[in-house]
């Protein structure tokens, strides 16, 4: 009788500890008590491996998915999607340059074909869709690229064809101030010392491309320690006539501080001998400052 008995309580540690096979495709969900020693710890007056009385409360629910809740699950993603579509196309938020409709002034954009090939590295937390002006910046230049990221291996692998850091400039981010280095001056070439580059206007003519790195003070840092391939670059600050145009709606750290969109239109103007480029951004982002102090 007693191994009777014990085939029996074999056979149900075999089957499991529900006494029974488990059923993987059933959609009721099966309660399963977690180890006491994994929910509360180990404690000498319990056994080793022995479940607590009651139900603990962060007890795990054990069940295989049917196919028709992923299928429910499918569909209702799928209805998200189109909804988030639909609000789209409604005009929301442009998708040329992701201001909300009242801010965009798209419609007001020729392209310029510039010499200098812009590019515009975005840090992935500057999140300022409102007054952030990187994307409509790119929008203005025939050669111009955005690029959002943190880190990455080389100026070619960004551009994705062979580019020559040494014929490239990015605007540095150092405490050289072009006012008290070049007064005459409103773009300065550095050394790595940070002092101006003797024959600036022939080592100016040399450059084909500029960097801009889009963010905060410190997200743009993090941006510049993170690319050791930037210090290849040659170096230029700016000597900006005016502060910036955002005024009271965001404080930079410098009075030489510019938006992305400032900068571009200054160095880019310069660097070609175009006023015009430096007037066409100019006045697209007058017009969506005024529309977004028009809307607050």
């Amino acid at each position: 009788m007693q191994g009777r008995r014990k085939k029996d309580v074999d056979a149900r540690d075999k089957r499991g500890h529900d006494g029974g096979k488990s059923d993987l495709t059933t959609s009721e969900p099966t309660l399963i008590q977690p180890n006491y020693q994994e929910v509360h710890g180990a404690r000498p007056d319990v056994p080793k491996g022995a479940a607590p009385k009651a139900l603990p409360p962060n007890w795990r629910i054990k069940a295989a998915v049917p196919s028709i809740a992923v299928e429910a699950l499918a569909a209702q993603a799928y209805r998200l999607r189109m909804e988030q579509e639909v609000v789209n196309a409604a005009g929301a938020e442009c998708e040329r340059c992701g201001k909300a409709v009242a801010l965009c002034v798209c419609d007001t954009i020729v392209p310029l074909d510039n010499r200098i090939e812009v590019l515009i590295l975005q840090h992935p937390q500057e999140q300022d869709r409102a007054l952030g002006t990187a994307r409509l910046t790119v929008r203005h230049f025939r050669h111009a690229v955005l690029k959002v990221g943190l880190s990455w291996p080389s100026l070619t692998k960004i551009l994705g064809r062979p580019a020559d850091p040494q014929r490239w400039a990015i605007l540095y981010l150092g405490s050289a101030k072009a006012a008290a280095l070049a007064p005459d001056r409103e773009v300065v070439m550095l050394n790595r010392k940070g002092e101006p580059e003797r024959n600036q206007d022939a080592l100016l003519r040399d450059i084909e491309g500029v960097v801009l790195l889009d963010g905060n003070w410190s997200q743009a840092k993090a941006l510049w320690w993170r690319n050791a391939w930037m210090l290849k670059c040659r170096r230029v600050i700016l000597g900006p006539p005016r502060p910036s145009r955002y005024g009271q709606l965001r404080r930079e750290p410098r009075r030489d501080g510019l938006s992305t969109i400032e900068a571009a239109a200054m160095l880019v103007s310069r660097l070609e001998g175009r006023p015009d480029i430096e007037a066409a951004l100019t006045a697209s982002f007058e017009k969506m400052l005024a529309r977004y102090r028009a809307s607050k």
